[in-house]
């Protein structure tokens, strides 16, 4: 897997809302488009180092799709477009 072949979508793996917003965002996914990690989780965090970030300042739902990242509602309503 490439970074640019999918979109990753990064999560407050524990934070349920969260959770919940990534199986609705999986279950509508046919083309398998997204893929999905814990924030927590170091590989993550490398993720959002490269792009300036710290797990702090994306607490929320990030996504990056090639070098282009969007937090919190931006992102969830890119997901939203990207699954319809």
């Amino acid at each position: 897997m490439t970074e640019t072949s999918h979109a990753i979508v990064l999560f407050d793996g524990t934070c349920g809302f969260r959770e919940r917003s990534v199986r609705f965002i999986a279950k509508r996914d046919a083309a398998a488009y997204f893929r999905f990690a814990p924030s927590q989780w170091p590989r993550a965090q490398e993720l959002l180092a490269a792009r300036g970030l710290t797990r702090d300042s994306a607490r929320s739902l990030v996504l990056i799709e090639a070098d282009q990242v969007s937090l919190r509602s931006t992102a969830a309503l890119r997901h939203r477009l990207a699954v319809i």
